[in-house]
């Protein structure tokens, strides 16, 4: 009598462990609907190069309750050794850090 119990349970191919595959289906479709992935920090940094370093830049798009900006961040640490987030843009480094921003400008809403 087991077996009669447990083949009509596993018979239906839309039931797995007890739940409705469909029912499950529309609950994943529902959350993801709801919720969505966004890039909001890019860091520019060399080749090889380690997340945290002085020559890296940092581009993030921010909101203060006011409407998204883009706020560009390069660490620097003065003679007083304070640090700041001062830029200093190398020319050489212009055309992928207008990239980079200019991609982050677009993500803006």
């Amino acid at each position: 009598m087991n077996k009669e119990i447990k083949n009509k349970k596993t018979k239906n191919s839309n039931e797995v462990g007890g739940y409705n595959r469909d029912s499950y289906k529309m609950v994943n479709c529902c959350y993801e609907q709801q919720m969505e992935k966004r890039i909001t920090k890019v860091v520019l940094c060399g080749k090889n190069a380690a997340i945290y370093n002085d020559e890296n830049y940092t581009i993030e798009i921010e909101d203060l309750s006011g409407g998204e900006f883009v706020v560009v961040t390069k660490p620097y640490e003065n003679a007083e050794g304070e640090v700041g987030g001062r830029i200093e843009i190398e020319p050489e480094d212009w055309p992928f850090l207008k990239e980079a921003i200019d991609e982050m400008v677009k993500q803006c809403r």
